[in-house]
C-alpha cells in the first residue's frame, strides 16, 4: 500500500517537467517573433501617422470654423 503512492510521486514531478516545456516554448517564440514585428511595424507607423494628421487636421479645423462664421 505504501510503496504505491511511492510511484505516483515520481511520475508527478514527470508531468510538471512536461508542462512548463510547453508553455516556455510558446512563449519564447511568441515574445521574439510576435512582438518584434508588430513592435517595428507600429512604431514608423504610429509616428508617420501622428505627425501628418496634426498637420492636415490643424488647417482644417481652423479653415472650417472660419467659414462657418462667415456665412453666418
Amino acid at each position: 500500500m505504501e510503496e504505491e503512492p511511492l510511484p505516483m510521486e515520481e511520475e508527478a514531478p514527470a508531468p510538471l517537467d512536461e508542462e512548463p516545456m510547453e508553455p516556455i516554448d510558446e512563449s519564447a517564440p511568441a515574445m521574439n517573433e510576435d512582438v518584434p514585428e508588430p513592435a517595428e511595424e507600429q512604431a514608423p507607423g504610429i509616428e508617420e501617422e501622428p505627425s501628418q494628421i496634426p498637420d492636415e487636421d490643424a488647417p482644417e479645423p481652423l479653415e472650417e470654423p472660419s467659414e462657418d462664421k462667415m456665412d453666418l
